[in-house]
């Protein structure tokens, strides 16, 4: 990977259909990252109902929906209800701080964040929800791609959010962080998501699961929305089985994962979305991660 760690610095410049892409120092992106940061906080200050936070009670897992909202203002983070049941980053709850170190060096996280971000092309205003947002740094790329469009991170995990809210600085109280399940996420008034995002969330999670998140990412979608799914699916090579066995199945166990391994999420997709297609794949040391793109049903984006 050490091409790839040597490219240049890439900025986002303008939101959807004039978004464009140029290479910069590592100067010039650290510039340009502060004034996000700046501008953040200026926009925090005069948009306290902007400031992120989950609504409504906590659930088990017991589904994936949305239930509708009819209050008009967010709350802080509340603390996770100590009941909840969730597979932490890595999976072991003491690795979560090593989670952004060991995604960027296993995973060639940049790769395909960067085509997510890409795809995703956010205009805006529009309305995004990631789910399983896990440390943010997705949430904070698409932000940077597009600082008018309206974001909110899913994740259970509150030690993981809290690197998410420190890791966004001023910027995080754009952002509505929801800590909890997308069962638990209260939309306030009838506002869908244009797009839904998830990244390494799915092969966690058992095929019933599976089938709930995909089923309700495409209930909650505006009509032609899209959702787009990163996540270690079919591993057709020999090499990348055995890769993902050694990491991925030592870490998070087999009866989740082996499915995913053997491409039940494609066929999922497949049968929940219209159009499901596979934009690309990445290889790494861990297995291969591929990036999918679905569209409601019956709509055409």
């Amino acid at each position: 990977y050490a091409a790839e760690r040597a490219t240049p610095y890439t900025l986002f410049e303008g939101c959807g259909g004039a978004a464009r892409t140029k290479s910069v120092s590592k100067t010039e992106a650290a510039t340009s990252n502060a004034t996000i940061r700046k501008s953040g906080q200026a926009a925090a200050d005069t948009c306290a109902h902007n400031r992120a936070g989950p609504e409504g009670q906590w659930q088990r897992r017991k589904g994936f929906g949305a239930r509708s909202c009819k209050r008009k203002t967010m709350k802080p983070v509340e603390p996770l209800d100590k009941d909840l049941s969730f597979t932490p980053l890595l999976g072991r709850s003491w690795l979560t701080p090593l989670y952004d170190s060991a995604i960027g060096l296993f995973t060639r996280e940049r790769r395909w964040r960067r085509a997510i971000v890409e795809q995703a092309s956010l205009k805006r205003g529009q309305q995004l929800i990631d789910v399983g947002c896990g440390t943010g740094t997705l949430i904070r790329d698409l932000m940077e791609s597009c600082p008018q469009a309206r974001l909110i991170g899913v994740e259970p995990d509150p030690a993981a959010l809290a690197i998410a809210r420190r890791k966004l600085g001023p910027a995080a109280g754009l952002v509505r962080w929801h800590n909890g399940f997308l069962d638990s996420l209260d939309l306030s008034g009838d506002r869908r998501p244009d797009t839904i995002t998830s990244s390494l969330v799915l092969h966690q999670v058992p095929v019933s699961q599976k089938r709930a998140i995909l089923e309700q990412m495409e209930a909650l979608l505006v009509p032609g929305g899209m959702v787009l799914i990163a996540d270690y699916m079919r591993q057709d090579h020999p090499l990348m089985r055995a890769m993902f066995r050694s990491t991925v199945q030592r870490l998070d166990g087999v009866s989740d994962t082996q499915p995913s391994a053997d491409g039940e999420v494609e066929k999922l997709l497949g049968e929940i979305f219209s159009g499901a297609v596979r934009l690309s794949q990445v290889h790494t040391v861990t297995g291969t991660i591929s990036l999918w793109r679905g569209v409601k049903k019956g709509n055409v984006r």
